[in-house]
């Protein structure tokens, strides 16, 4: 999904013919969690329009209920579980 999001976002900037930020400005910051990830996600217009309704509400329903279920981890336990998991 990654790679898709990449060569989508490469795709729309050629398409809408953008041009690269000025040097010296800052760009806004990454998100600091996966929480924060699909916020952004969910509230882009652009990844609204790569991805669709459908397959967005689905993968951002899954994420969140990947979030709840590892909630109460520490970042050793966390780091654990994504380990014996992937």
């Amino acid at each position: 999904m990654a790679l898709g999001a990449l060569i989508f976002a490469g795709a729309d900037g050629i398409a809408r013919k953008l041009s690269l930020p000025e040097p010296g400005i800052q760009p806004p910051p990454l998100p600091r969690s996966l929480g924060q990830a699909l916020d952004n996600m969910e509230n882009s217009l652009a990844v609204q329009s790569w991805l669709g309704p459908t397959f967005l509400e689905a993968y951002l329903r899954h994420k969140r209920s990947e979030l709840a279920h590892v909630a109460a981890l520490d970042a050793p336990q966390l780091c654990a579980r994504y380990a014996e998991v992937y």
